[in-house]
């Protein structure tokens, strides 16, 4: 369980979602444990559905799948999406693949940097490198550059209840802007695409069953 804490810092305020960090454990903004699930909905009634189904290598790299299921409006899709966490808490995004509608493969080396931990408001991180159309990482790629920034530490009502969250906001260039409320051992409870959909609520979800967690830390390394 975790809490905001606000901390006192040459006459300023440092922004702390914790209880986990006092007690010196590393917070899991994204439990990728077998049988993990997440279910939102949106005011306009569409549906995604969400869960941990298995593991493959994007780019030479383990990562975990989360298999989706979509209804938005009158049209239906599946995609999955492809996840890791390093030792230290922090969250990588590899990439997707769309099966339905329209088969789609994208996939990002080295993957995103989506939460650079430890958080606190007004830190922003570059997520940059290269995008890819398979899962090899053959060339020719195309380059991509984006930021990163927290926004605040607040508490989230959404239909699965109310939970303490870190708002964290990423830059796309062109004005497009995405949102997402990540809280500790739940994941993120509330989705902001803007400008694409109506904002995604988390209404049921499960942790699963706590594992070691796949990560990259193995080879991050050769990115620095």
């Amino acid at each position: 369980m975790s809490y905001i804490l606000k901390v006192s810092l040459m006459g300023g305020f440092v922004v702390l979602l914790t209880s986990n960090i006092l007690l010196g454990k590393i917070p899991d903004y994204l439990p990728l444990n077998p049988g993990a699930y997440w279910n939102y909905q949106n005011s306009s009634g569409n549906l995604l559905e969400m869960a941990v189904s298995g593991q493959r290598q994007i780019c030479g790299l383990d990562a975990t799948i989360l298999a989706s299921s979509w209804q938005i409006e009158s049209q239906e899709g599946e995609d999955q999406h492809f996840w890791s966490k390093d030792n230290e808490g922090n969250v990588y995004y590899h990439g997707w693949e769309s099966l339905a509608p329209q088969p789609e493969i994208v996939v990002f080396n080295p993957p995103w940097t989506y939460l650079d931990l430890p958080l606190y408001i007004g830190k922003t991180w570059d997520i940059s490198g290269t995008m890819y159309s398979d899962f090899f990482c053959s060339p020719p790629g195309e380059f991509f550059s984006y930021s990163a920034m927290v926004i605040d530490f607040q508490e989230v009502t959404v239909p699965a209840g109310t939970f303490p969250a870190v708002k964290v906001e990423i830059s796309f260039g062109g004005g497009r802007v995405e949102t997402r409320w990540f809280s500790d051992g739940v994941g993120w409870v509330h989705h902001d695409p803007e400008g694409i959909f109506v904002p995604w609520e988390l209404y049921e979800w499960n942790a699963g069953t706590a594992s070691e967690a796949l990560t990259w830390g193995r080879v991050k390394s050769l990115y620095r």
